[in-house]
């Protein structure tokens, strides 16, 4: 069996954290990603969360403009354990009352 994509996924106080989205190579290219993420956006709007958080390093430009086209903003950068950070987020208008 091959796992074709992980989404994990962390409660926080006001919004979900988007901790992890991966797709295995062979199924990259194919919307996966954005099929996750739409799940992860899903998830929060049923948990009546105001929106979804993320953050990945710097140096993923490819991954900050997805996330950008996916409606993400970015909110801050800084640097925490060694690592520079883009943190974004996704504010959820539409959440189930």
């Amino acid at each position: 069996m091959t796992v074709a994509g992980v989404l994990v996924l962390i409660t926080e106080t006001r919004h979900l954290l988007l901790d992890n989205v991966a797709v295995h190579p062979a199924y990259q290219g194919q919307g996966l990603g954005r099929q996750l993420i739409a799940r992860a956006e899903e998830e929060a709007r049923c948990m009546r969360m105001a929106a979804v958080a993320l953050y990945t390093n710097e140096r993923m430009t490819g991954n900050i403009e997805f996330y950008k086209r996916l409606g993400y903003v970015e909110t801050e950068r800084k640097k925490e354990q060694g690592y520079h950070r883009v943190y974004m987020c996704k504010e959820l208008q539409d959440r189930i009352s």
